[in-house]
């Protein structure tokens, strides 16, 4: 009974590490992927103002 025991938290353990290995994973790449999300926006805005700013000066 003791080994099967052991063999169920042990693989319970395998499995939390597998687990908050790829979530760990997953919320890096999400930020990651939200970071460049909002610079590609700011240089847009950034664009945009400047487009705006040369408009009103007749360039």
């Amino acid at each position: 009974m003791i080994p099967d025991l052991s063999a169920l938290i042990i693989g319970a353990l395998a499995f939390a590490v597998a687990f908050g290995i790829v979530k760990f994973v997953t919320v890096r790449r999400q930020k990651r992927r939200r970071e460049e999300a909002q610079q590609v926006e700011r240089k847009s805005q950034s664009r945009q103002v400047r487009r705006a700013r040369d408009r009103r000066n007749g360039r």
